[in-house]
């Protein structure tokens, strides 16, 4: 299906977008997100992608396809459970490179040098048969098509997206101007819109009852935008915010603050024994009820981290510990059962590229554990079933899958684009790219 965006003044650089959708064109894709950005009265409009399909992309199995990790092996690759279509080819596919490979194995480099060497469930270039491409991620000989919402020219690294049930709000930079984009993209209408250009440069979107907040967390400035669309700078100043209900709660160089939506008064909030506003580093996160609070030491040798929770339900309730820690912490995500959070581990060879990572669990009950050890993970997301989703780097970006149930066992699913964040909802998987896709979609995983 026909993918369209309309890009503003520049008609050289409309061009150069439609480059960022060029693989798509090779698959069905479902929708047509008109992305508008425009300068005066001036705007472009490029469109690229291939013939609408009237097939619906097909339900994945979640356990066929990609390339599945024993991770108390720390690594050790294996072929997905899943068979998939047994390797039958498609109509621009080569069914006779496929003679004598078992399912879903193919030979599809023409190399006599090489013999069945391509797994048709997982490989973007062979999926489902050869020379057959995937612009997303290839499950089962499926291809699961990205679906590109709003272009970036330069990427989203460290990129701001927040989920609600109506729509999908991110930042992004779609043009070479130097202006960033608050966009929109709407759920039931399945387009993308935007609603501001900023020159602030602002890093996160949090999306409130009484409008959305904007902040960056190396300056601590917050702005607010309105139901009207309407940016103005807010006086609270903070370095990370969630929500409960219609209460905001900050942390920033003044300390815990919460403020009732609609409401200019402030209510301080103690900090945990021992943690100061200045110096470690605070994050903060919810669950709907509980406020959990990280707090990461860097001076400290090795580098520390503890984590607190907060029943806000309660007035006079108390920060109790959660657990704590030796490492970087880089990210933190709450669920009504555990913390998450994923950790640079202190590593002291000088020839190391990359400090080794882990992801663990941190339960409300006091146990934790070690769920992902070794990984290069940028990002992570959770579901309501417990499913993982993370966003890999490192030797080959991919996205890797998991489940709670099961957490020694990842599916990896090699993808071109490099993930840098990932937020979910019941259907999609919504990413920003630190190439120029973008922000983008993908269908979740039936596990």
């Amino acid at each position: 299906m026909t993918r369209c965006f309309a890009h503003g003044r520049d008609r050289r650089r409309a061009a150069a977008l439609a480059t960022v959708v060029a693989l798509s064109a090779i698959g069905s894709v479902g929708g047509c997100h008109h992305f508008s950005a425009c300068y005066g009265q001036i705007c472009d409009e490029v469109t690229a992608g291939g013939e609408p399909s009237d097939q619906p992309p097909r339900v994945m199995a979640g356990t066929g396809g990609g390339t599945e990790t024993d991770v108390a092996g720390a690594g050790q690759a294996g072929m997905g459970a899943a068979a998939g279509e047994d390797g039958a080819a498609g109509a621009s596919g080569q069914p006779e490179m496929t003679t004598g490979c078992p399912a879903p194995l193919a030979d599809c480099d023409e190399s006599t040098l090489t013999s069945c060497e391509t797994n048709l469930d997982s490989d973007l270039h062979h999926c489902g048969a050869c020379n057959v491409r995937c612009s997303g991620f290839c499950s089962a000989g499926s291809c699961h098509e990205l679906e590109i919402l709003a272009p970036s020219v330069n990427g989203m690294d460290h990129a701001g997206i927040t989920v609600t049930d109506k729509a999908v709000y991110a930042l992004v930079d779609p043009d070479d101007l130097l202006l960033r984009h608050l966009i929109r993209f709407d759920k039931a209408a399945e387009s993308t819109d935007t609603l501001l250009l900023l020159n602030q440069r602002p890093e996160r979107v949090l999306a409130g009852v009484a409008g959305l907040y904007l902040f960056h967390e190396d300056t601590s400035m917050v702005w607010r935008v309105d139901d009207a669309n309407v940016l103005k700078e807010d006086a609270l100043k903070a370095t990370s915010m969630t929500l409960i209900g219609s209460w905001l709660y900050a942390v920033g160089p003044e300390g815990l603050v919460a403020r009732e939506e609609g409401s200019l008064s402030l209510r301080s909030l103690s900090l945990p024994p021992s943690v100061k506003p200045v110096g470690p580093s605070l994050e903060l996160a919810s669950n709907g009820h509980e406020l959990v609070l990280l707090v990461a030491d860097s001076e400290a040798s090795p580098s520390q981290y503890a984590v607190y929770r907060l029943d806000a339900s309660v007035a006079d309730s108390t920060w109790q510990p959660v657990a704590s820690g030796a490492g970087t912490p880089t990210r933190l995500r709450v669920t009504a059962h555990a913390a998450y959070v994923l950790i640079d581990v202190d590593f002291e060879a000088p020839d190391a590229d990359v400090s080794p990572q882990e992801l663990r669990e941190h339960g409300f009950d006091g146990e934790s554990r070690v769920l992902l050890r070794g990984a290069d993970v940028q990002d992570f997301a959770i579901d309501a079933d417990s499913h993982f989703y993370l966003a890999s780097h490192g030797d080959a970006d991919s996205l890797r899958v998991m489940s709670l149930a099961n957490p020694k066992r990842v599916v990896t699913y090699p993808m071109n684009l490099g993930l840098d964040t990932l937020e979910l909802d019941e259907r999609y998987l919504y990413v920003a790219s630190r190439y120029d896709f973008g922000l983008a979609r993908l269908p979740v995983i039936d596990f």
